[in-house]
Parts: C-alpha cells; sequence; structure tokens
C-alpha cells in the first residue's frame, strides 16, 4: 500500500524517533527543525546541517513504499543530526554506523534498513 509524504509525515516520524532513540542523543525538538517532502528521486533523504537544522525526504522515492521505508529514511536522517551535534564530520564513518546499530535495534530493524 503507498501513501502520500508530507511534511506532517516527517515531523512525526521525526518525533517517534526523538521518542524512542536514547536521550544521550539530545534530539531537538521538532520545532527547532525543517521538513521538507522533496520530489528528488535520486536520494531517499538528505540531511543539511545548517541553522536550523533540514531533514529531507524524498516523497518521489518513497511513493510506492510504506511508511516503514520513509521511516527508516528519516531514521538515517537523524544519526546524521546527531552526529552534527556531537561535533562529529559529516558521513557514514565509524560513530555513524554505532549509532545506526543503535538506532535499528530500536525500531527492530536490521542496520541495513538504516544504511
Amino acid at each position: 500500500m503507498s501513501f502520500s509524504l508530507t511534511p506532517h509525515h516527517l515531523v512525526a516520524m521525526y518525533e517517534l524517533c526523538r521518542a524512542l532513540f536514547p536521550r544521550s542523543w539530545r534530539l531537538p525538538p521538532g520545532e527547532e527543525v525543517e521538513f521538507r517532502a522533496s520530489p528528488r528521486t535520486d536520494v531517499c533523504g538528505k540531511w543539511n546541517g545548517s541553522d536550523p537544522h533540514v531533514i529531507i525526504v524524498s516523497y518521489s522515492h518513497h511513493t510506492n513504499k510504506d511508511f516503514q521505508a520513509a521511516l527508516y529514511s528519516m531514521a538515517h536522517e537523524v544519526v546524521h543530526l546527531v552526529e552534527d551535534i556531537a561535533g562529529k564530520p559529516p558521513g557514514h564513518g565509524a560513530g555513524f554506523k554505532r549509532r545506526v546499530r543503535v538506532g535499528a535495534r530500536v525500531l527492530g530493524c536490521h542496520e541495513k534498513d538504516l544504511a
């Protein structure tokens, strides 16, 4: 079953991640993050470490997928946000991978779902 991804969905997904992920990650409230649904088909999501933080998830990429796939894209971008807050360099290094393992365990999915 497909759904139409909107910024409202993105806020809800972010707040779910914020509620479930470790408090030590110090995720900011959703009001401090800008959420955009994008038509891009070349990426699932994108994180921009500007001030305020911006998380973009592609509605075109997820058009024929379910809410769960979009949630996993959001969780991936949330890990980038956490890494930025922690002062880590952008990318998919060892710290990012450790947080992905935690996020996957919390969401009950495989690490590759968040990679």
